[in-house]
């Protein structure tokens, strides 16, 4: 038996990615929503606790949460209302949904906001790991974000933060993701739908020099009304100008048009405004033929991003359109 089919009373303990769970003997817990109770100890299926929040409260650093879905037997989806934080103090944490489908999930785990006002997951320690789960805006206060990472003096965030097989749907202005200083930090095999923003990262903090964030294999889309942009690079305030290197989005797909919501940016697939470098390689975007495409008309980077191998439409679509004929 692998890893990754390992059960612990019935619940797929190691998420989709198979990681996790080596040397945390005594250092996890269970979440379940709908049998659980605060007043249990977590660390055993049958003693899970109600909250992720109450569950991150019982672990240490290292430490791994498990969360059940809340599905009902007329298969509708209930949501955990939670607002999560992972304190600075406890690094390495992992938050793995235990549903059947950890890929990109359905009707996994689902968690929004409990205070409207707040984000759904805010993260403070470095190096966390985020898999499996629906993370969604659904309900939230314009400006505030699903996910939020920032440093500052109270946080490392976005250093070696790893956002997995995730849906994030129904982001306001203040993104589904928004992140400062993402060092080492990847986003990988996520769906993003109807999100005003997707993903925001901001040098602003210090003057600190970010060393790498990887966008893999994600899907970005939902009506474009809904759509301001789906990926934004900024820099402002006193980190402007510290440095940047190893921005990377790779083998992504800009479903369902160009954006067409005004709000923080002009709307646009993504938009980088930092003077830094990255490469665009391998990503498809809903979108004809343009001789501006990447100067601001369906994106927009400057001259020292790169873009290769990446396509979009030459043409209104045909009933052959891309085909290629065998004989």
């Amino acid at each position: 038996m692998s890893l990754s089919d390992l059960q612990i009373g019935g619940w797929n303990v190691l998420g989709g990615s198979g990681l996790a769970g080596t040397f945390n003997a005594g250092n996890i817990a269970f979440v379940d929503g709908d049998f659980g109770s605060a007043d249990n100890p977590g660390s055993d299926p049958s003693q899970s606790v109600a909250l992720t929040s109450t569950a991150v409260g019982k672990v240490a650093k290292n430490g791994i949460v498990y969360v059940r879905p809340r599905n009902t037997v007329t298969s509708a989806q209930t949501y955990y209302a939670d607002n999560i934080t992972i304190p600075l103090t406890k690094p390495g944490m992992s938050i793995l949904g235990c549903g059947s489908n950890s890929i990109r999930p359905f009707l996994g785990v689902a968690i929004k906001a409990s205070v409207v006002t707040s984000p759904v997951l805010t993260v403070n320690g470095s190096d966390a790991h985020i898999e499996g789960m629906r993370l969604a805006g659904t309900g939230q206060t314009a400006g505030y974000a699903i996910v939020y990472a920032m440093n500052s003096t109270i946080s490392n965030g976005a250093v070696g933060l790893q956002i997995v097989n995730c849906r994030l749907d129904n982001a306001k202005t203040g993104g589904a993701i928004t992140i400062d200083s993402p060092n080492h930090m990847e986003v990988r095999g996520c769906s993003f739908d109807e999100c005003a923003i997707g993903i925001h990262s901001i040098l602003s903090y210090g003057g600190v020099a970010s060393r790498g964030l990887k966008i893999i294999d994600c899907d970005f889309g939902g009506r474009v009304a809904t759509r301001t942009v789906d990926v934004w690079i900024t820099q402002s305030g006193t980190g402007s100008g510290a440095g940047v290197a190893g921005y990377e989005i790779r083998d992504c797909r800009f479903l369902d048009g160009l954006p067409t919501l005004s709000g923080a940016t002009t709307p646009l697939f993504i938009t980088v405004t930092s003077g830094d470098t990255g490469l665009i390689s391998g990503c498809m975007f809903a979108c004809l033929d343009s001789t501006t495409f990447g100067n601001g008309n369906n994106a927009l980077f400057p001259a020292t991003w790169f873009i290769v191998g990446s396509f979009y439409a030459a043409a209104a679509a045909t009933s052959d359109q891309g085909l290629i004929g065998l004989t």
